[in-house]
């Protein structure tokens, strides 16, 4: 007996292929139905049934449908025992497994999935790990390929018209656009425009497809363009990553190691692999459905209060681990928040909640958007080495405004806006202009939540009478005091205070209980920077960064629903 594990490389390449929003939420459908259903059904003639006594005592240690899981569509419940019954091990997370009786069904599976990747999914590439269930896991004979898959190919004779979306690949139709923009396209491209359309009416099979009856704000008009999901203000592109998922499952695969011994030693070694695939998608059964539930609680508690045309925010991608979305930009560090939030009220099966490495860009929507999903990509593996470098497992946020025509790495536009170093009667001074990447949640004057808090106070305060002032102080910091300072921090620590210390008294106390300072401190509200512990001469200050998430909500002026954006 054996069993086939497919792993999918390149999916958000594939995703994003088309940068328009009804495209790209048309190739996540593509994707999920082609892995979810369309290769569960090739499967199918091949797999070995476990539905016999045999198994039974396995298909135990599986878990059920949970009900509070809100993926309960019969089409694509989340039922990692039925599955098993089956003969399949796993579909989710741009992942599939199957057990096979024989390497002769194994090659004609493979013979039918080749062919609808290439199809379906051009430009994903696959790996293919083949394993004997009869030996011990460290004897396995496991068979790794990679193989490319391109999708149609034909010579690009200057006759033929070129995809207008993609750039290359023929055109086989002509689509149509929302606002009578008429485009020649690939075979990739109509595919997923048509699944877009799908998608709205509500005929998708994909995992966010079947939850959009549950997630909020679902009767708002759905957005034809990013343009209108911004409504005249910023795009947020946020990608968050569960934590240390690898090393938790090997932990985990550890603990339940002796229970599989102590129950099935006599048993056959197909059985005792067997058994180690239940005790594993415990793990990750868990883990899909405490994000499912988070995502959809997070949702609800940052958009509740939204007032508009369209849909403020749209999910791209959702699987396992792994969360892809675009929002108006004002909601986009809120939701990071809430989300981190709902999350650590969730344990998983090993006690513990998942925490994330959250990577958030901030820009104008048209930019694009592949660019902006890898600055995303970037921010979010930042975010996971500040996670890494932690003593205590915490979710982490890093993010980046962007206001020009064209992006940067962010460690570039850090080494030149965020790290200063210079030499002050010979010796050495850093300066760090930012705290981010930060903790997301706690009442630590570096955390996210914590300077979202104190923004919102801020923002609440200026340009109103001491009365309306939530602060509760005489001389309330302006808007253009606050930019002033940012501007001026990278002029050295001791101009930097000499600006903070000639603002009016009322006013810089108010800013210092923003920016956390004690006021009977060892620097009290005399310096605006904090000695950093252990390190030498390094000093760090959030202003900047309090500053920052003041100012988001206000790019971009009035948007189309007339929300301030």
């Amino acid at each position: 007996m054996f069993k086939v594990h497919i792993e999918l490389h390149g999916m958000q390449a594939f995703l994003f292929s088309v940068p328009r929003l009804r495209s790209m939420i048309g190739a996540n459908v593509l994707l999920g139905e082609t892995v979810r259903c369309r290769m569960r059904e090739k499967a199918k003639s091949g797999c070995v049934s476990l539905a016999g006594d045999e198994y039974k005592e396995i298909a135990q240690l599986h878990p059920e449908h949970d009900p509070d899981d809100p993926l309960s569509s019969s089409e694509g419940v989340d039922d990692p025992r039925a599955l098993f019954l089956e003969g399949i091990l796993a579909r989710d997370g741009g992942h599939f497994a199957a057990v096979f009786k024989s390497k002769d069904e194994i090659a004609r599976f493979q013979k039918e999935i080749e062919p609808l990747i290439a199809s379906e999914l051009p430009g994903v590439t696959i790996d293919w790990k083949i394993t004997d269930l009869s030996k011990p896991p460290k004897e396995n004979q496991v068979d790794l390929s990679k193989i490319p898959q391109r999708g149609i190919e034909l010579v690009h004779l200057p006759w033929f018209q070129v995809c207008q979306e993609t750039g290359h690949d023929p055109a086989v139709e002509v689509i149509t656009y929302p606002r009578e923009e008429i485009r020649f396209v690939s075979q990739t491209a109509a595919k997923t425009h048509h699944k877009g359309d799908a998608f709205f009416r509500n005929q998708g099979k994909d995992i966010i497809s079947l939850l959009k009856d549950q997630l909020p704000l679902k009767d708002l008009q759905a957005p034809v363009t990013v343009q209108d999901l911004c409504a005249g203000g910023y795009l947020a592109v946020i990608h968050a990553d569960g934590n240390g998922v690898g090393k938790r499952f090997k932990d985990w695969q550890k603990r339940c190691e002796k229970e599989i011994n102590d129950r099935f030693a006599n048993e056959p070694m197909v059985k005792q692999n067997l058994a180690r695939e239940a005790y594993g998608e415990r793990f990750y059964h868990g883990m899909r459905v405490a994000v499912r539930q988070a995502v959809i609680e997070a949702l609800k508690s940052t958009f509740h209060e939204y007032e508009g045309k369209y849909q403020p925010y749209q999910l791209l991608m959702l699987g396992g681990d792994d969360l892809l979305m675009i929002c108006q930009a004002k909601y986009a560090l809120a939701f990071i928040v809430d989300y981190a939030r709902a999350l650590s009220t969730r344990p998983l099966a090993d006690g513990q909640p998942l925490t994330i490495g959250a990577g958030v860009v901030i820009s104008k929507p048209n930019l694009p958007f592949h660019r902006l999903q890898d600055v995303a990509d970037e921010l979010a593996s930042s975010a996971k080495q500040r996670f890494r470098n932690s003593a205590v497992p915490a979710s982490v946020v890093d993010w980046m405004v962007v206001t020009q025509s064209e992006t940067e790495s962010p460690e570039a536009a850090r080494r030149r806006d965020q790290w200063i170093c210079y030499k002050v009667n010979d010796q050495i001074e850093e300066l760090a202009l930012s705290v981010h990447p930060c903790l997301v949640l706690g009442e630590q004057p570096d955390s996210l939540e914590f300077l979202l808090k104190k923004a919102e106070a801020l923002r609440a305060g200026i340009g109103k009478t001491k009365e309306e002032d939530p602060l509760g102080k005489q001389g309330r910091a302006a808007r253009s005091q606050l930019r002033y300072l940012a501007s001026i921090l990278n002029q050295g620590r001791r101009f930097a205070d000499l600006a903070w210390l000639d603002l009016p008294d009322a006013t810089r106390e108010t800013l210092a209980e923003a920016l956390g300072i004690p006021p009977n401190g060892p620097d009290g509200v005399g310096s605006l920077w904090q000695r950093v512990p252990e390190s030498g001469n390094r000093w760090k200050t959030s202003l900047a960064d309090l500053v920052e998430l003041y100012e988001i909500s206000a790019l971009g002026g009035k948007g189309d629903n007339g929300h301030d954006q």
